[in-house]
């Protein structure tokens, strides 16, 4: 019996039906996707051009239903690939603290989207109510989350250079009136011997939905050079000693490190510096002057001071 119905299938008759079938079938569908039909399809909706100054704070609808007049191929693509229309809000009417598009003004734009070939018989009457907040703009300082960690005999020179310093946030002000500065992403550099230069991203803006600023990433910077140290002993200088009066400290000179380019380091001289030791400052503890250092070269590096206080007597002239 299966015998019979595999030989029957397989035979010439059986494939000639086979092949009208097809064809017929096809002709059927073809004739009637070709005839007009009216359906509702969903029309995605995206929301463009806001009004200046202006950020849409609600969630208005994604899609509408929309009755259509179109023939069958032209709705089978629909369901298969919904339209996508853009709504203009720029053309939106405002009332009180909203702004609205009236159900003409919708038709309008989503008629305009489907073309001439497909008919919008209707939506919904119901008006889009979209309700937008106020943007404010100010600067906040860029702070770099920058970890660096210098080879041997190695020092930075000068500040780091950020570009840019500062940046704009235009957001709304719940979300930017806390806001004094933002942060990088982290940036570590280990055993640093040569100038640098990295681009980092601003973080923390996903908290900020509404916020945007006005650079996604800041170019930081910094020059390293090869440090050498010398000590110079420079003299103590007593100020705000009353007339008829003679301080001596002791020590009379105080040394102190220098970090600098060798180039700097072999030129420098005492007159280069200024110790001051206020007399009028005396620790209370051990009567002891402190010390601080007034005056340097700016192309010195860094200065320590070898010692923080000194003794003194007084000499009455």
């Amino acid at each position: 019996m299966i015998h019979k119905v595999k030989s029957g299938i397989s035979s010439p008759k059986a494939r000639v039906f086979a092949l009208f079938l097809v064809f017929a079938t096809g002709a059927w569908l073809i004739s009637r996707l070709s005839q007009t039909y009216t359906h509702t399809v969903a029309i995605q909706l995206t929301y463009q051009d806001p009004p200046d100054s202006l950020i849409l704070v609600n969630t208005p609808a994604r899609e509408i239903p929309a009755r259509l007049r179109a023939n069958g191929f032209q709705l089978l693509s629909l369901q298969l690939n919904p339209k996508v229309v853009d709504l203009d809000l720029s053309r939106a009417h405002r009332r009180a603290q909203s702004y609205i598009i009236d159900p003409d003004m919708c038709s309008n734009q989503i008629q305009q989207a489907l073309g001439d070939g497909i008919g919008l018989l209707s939506i919904p009457r119901d008006s889009l109510r979209l309700n937008f907040q106020a943007l404010r703009s100010k600067s906040v300082e860029v702070r770099p989350n920058i970890q660096i960690e210098l080879a041997q005999n190695f020092m930075l020179q000068g500040p780091l250079d950020i570009r840019p310093a500062r940046v704009h946030l235009l957001g709304p002000p719940d979300e930017i009136d806390t806001i004094n500065q933002v942060v990088t992403d982290p940036l570590i550099l280990k055993d640093l011997r040569d100038n640098f230069e990295s681009e980092v991203t601003i973080s923390g803006m996903d908290g900020l939905p509404n916020t945007r600023t006005s650079v996604e990433k800041v170019r930081i910077s910094g020059t390293v050079i090869r440090f050498s140290e010398v000590i110079i002993e420079i003299p103590v200088v007593v100020t705000g000693v009353p007339e008829g009066m003679e301080i001596r400290t002791f020590p009379d000179n105080i040394g102190i490190l220098c970090k600098g380019g060798v180039s700097t380091l072999k030129d420098l001289k005492p007159s280069d510096f200024r110790i001051e030791a206020p007399y009028d400052q005396p620790d209370p503890e051990s009567g002891r002057l402190p010390l601080s250092l007034v005056r340097k070269p700016e192309s010195v590096l860094a200065v320590d001071l070898l010692e923080s206080s000194v003794e003194f007597i007084i000499r009455k002239e």
